[in-house]
């Protein structure tokens, strides 16, 4: 049945949702947790999804691990990648908790992907991955980089945290592996010898 249109009695949402972020600012931080637990889902919802990153954290914190799940399974991966950045460290391992297994997943994959990034380890030349991570974070951490490299490689390096090279693995095992299976599980450790430009000076046999 459609909606009845707003009348003065009935303030549209967009109405509603403005008064509610007008208020927002005036409010401190306990008073912010008790309105926005008070509001209707929908109102909530749009509020929450509207959030400034570091707003965003600090409400995310002071929520109770249940609503936090609620709110973090509403997010796109990017957004809760970046939610999760915006935290006390102490938190995040529980946030990734609160995931499904293939939010949680992605979203490690990206955060990961940044941290490389930010690290300098990114090359377009060729592509690595962690021994530790399963092959489903694998795949997602390597579509990120696809998304910023035009070139495909056959081979993928896995890489221990100390910049030593443990294998490689083919896309087409990586393809292949069980979602949870880790890559270290089914690397080719025969492949020690590479092409010294690529900055890999140190093998694992």
């Amino acid at each position: 049945m459609p909606e009845s249109p707003p009348t003065a009695e009935q303030p549209s949402v967009v109405d509603r949702l403005t008064e509610f972020a007008e208020q927002w600012p005036s409010l401190d931080r306990d008073e912010r947790l008790e309105a926005f637990r008070h509001a209707d889902q929908a109102l909530a919802s749009d509020f929450f999804l509207g959030l400034e990153g570091a707003q965003r954290a600090v409400l995310i914190h002071d929520l109770g691990v249940q609503e936090r799940r609620v709110w973090l399974r509403l997010l796109p991966a990017d957004e809760a990648a970046d939610l999760i950045q915006d935290v006390d460290e102490d938190i995040r391992p529980s946030l990734l908790g609160l995931l499904d297994y293939s939010m949680r997943a992605e979203v490690e994959a990206l955060l990961q992907y940044r941290e490389d990034v930010a690290g300098g380890k990114m090359n377009p030349r060729y592509a690595r991955v962690s021994p530790d991570m399963t092959a489903q974070q694998a795949l997602a951490y390597l579509r990120f980089k696809a998304a910023e490299h035009d070139s495909l490689v056959g081979y993928i390096y896995v890489v221990a945290p100390d910049d030593c090279l443990e294998g490689v693995v083919s896309f087409r095992e990586l393809m292949l592996a069980a979602p949870s299976r880790r890559i270290r599980e089914f690397i080719d450790r025969k492949s020690t010898r590479l092409n010294s430009s690529h900055g890999y000076i140190s093998y694992a046999v």
